[in-house]
């Protein structure tokens, strides 16, 4: 069974000069001059789904492609041959990759390296980056470690061709964060202490973490020029739940700066929240099953977790199961499951589960419907303690008030 969720695009930042994401290479120290792409590599960048008309160059054992994100010809191929060994158990998706940091327990810290060859405003800008992160109590922790040979991430100083170029980094690899982002030393280690620089660091933390570019179907909208749509790619790019369906004008995934500090939009925190939110249970919470209203703690963080057992030879025709969360900000919450027929499997479940945070009113109202004719069951869970039951099998209810 497959999950059908719309597919829009995630975040970075604007003034015509771009970010990118990624080296395997640690001798960041070394220009690269620009080089002839090979063809063979191209058309396989291509039928990955990247656009490839500019912001492609040589970088190391890679390219960096769309001016933002580096790929090495192995990677290349592993989405081509569609090869995606993830083992995150996070299952939601403002704009997501495939690819996403797994947490295996209650939370993760992620031990994070800066150059000490950046200066003290850098230094001030990378602390402030991570406390960004830090501040919105996610499952996924970030600390500062000086250890350069024991790290989860490491933001290292270097050098690129194209001067446009801000930094790069790269995507989430078998539930472990992108080793390895580069920040351009002529944009970021000079005397000039730029307005953006903690928004750039977060920005590169989060393609590492498995966030795109908010506005990645047109980055002419931060880039300007002309329209220009990323592609989704093998890599995917999914649309989050209850986070604006378009480009967010002030959020830190934006594909180019503005030259300004921008912090979390509420869309961003939204995205964050959904997808690496540390929930907790409020004993306070109350669901009322005749007009839907759940009530809980103005701020709080609560799960919300679904799931369906679609059988088919009770409805051959195929069904879903829609759920709506009305009254979260910055825009309401709207995701479904749906099964088509499928002659191999009589019994198919599918499930998935987010985080969104309660607003100031304390109240949001709960919609949620099965379509189906047969014997087919689903259910949604709140507060990890108030459940909602749909289908033949529970009481013929397939509507939620």
């Amino acid at each position: 069974m497959k999950k059908f969720i719309k597919i829009i695009s995630l975040f970075l930042f604007v003034i015509f000069v771009t970010v990118s994401c990624e080296t395997d290479n640690n001798d960041v120290e070394q220009e690269i001059a620009t080089q002839a792409i090979p063809d063979n590599i191209i058309k396989k960048l291509k039928k990955a789904g990247f656009y490839t008309e500019y912001g492609l160059s040589k970088y190391k054992n890679g390219y960096i492609v769309e001016t933002d994100i580096f790929l090495t010809e192995a990677q290349i191929d592993e989405l081509l041959t569609g090869i995606q060994p993830e083992t995150g158990t996070i299952n939601s998706k403002q704009y997501r990759t495939n690819r996403l940091v797994s947490i295996n327990g209650a939370s993760r810290t992620l031990n994070v390296f800066f150059d000490p060859g950046f200066n003290q405003f850098m230094q001030s800008s990378f602390d402030a980056a991570l406390q960004r992160y830090n501040n919105l109590d996610l499952k996924l922790r970030f600390k500062r470690t000086n250890n350069r040979n024991n790290n989860d991430i490491q933001i290292l100083l270097g050098n690129f061709s194209d001067p446009k170029i801000l930094g790069k980094a790269g995507f989430p690899s078998r539930g472990n964060p992108k080793k390895e982002i580069t920040l351009s030393r002529s944009h970021f280690n000079t005397g000039t202490n730029r307005s953006d620089a903690t928004t750039v660091i977060a920005h590169e933390i989060g393609h590492a973490i498995g966030f795109r570019h908010t506005d990645f179907r047109n980055r002419a909208f931060s880039c300007g020029g002309s329209p220009e749509d990323e592609g989704s790619t093998s890599i995917g790019a999914n649309y989050i739940p209850g986070t604006p369906s378009g480009p967010d004008a002030n959020s830190w995934m934006l594909a180019c700066s503005s030259g300004r500090n921008r912090s979390f939009t509420d869309g961003d925190q939204a995205a964050l929240i959904a997808i690496y939110g540390n929930s907790t249970v409020d004993p306070t919470a109350t669901l009322n099953r005749t007009t839907g209203e759940f009530r809980a703690k103005p701020g709080a963080q609560i799960k919300l977790t679904y799931s369906g057992n679609f059988i088919t030879f009770c409805a051959p025709q195929g069904e879903s199961l829609s759920i709506g969360i009305i009254g979260v900000k910055p825009t309401n919450i709207y995701d479904y499951i749906s099964w088509s027929p499928n002659p191999s499997y009589a019994n198919i479940r599918n499930s998935g589960s987010l985080v969104f945070r309660m607003p100031a009113s304390g109240i949001v109202k709960v919609d949620a419907s099965l379509t189906t004719v047969g014997c087919s069951v689903a259910s949604i869970t709140l507060n990890e303690n108030q459940r909602i039951n749909l289908g033949n099998r529970n009481g013929g209810n397939f509507r939620f008030p």
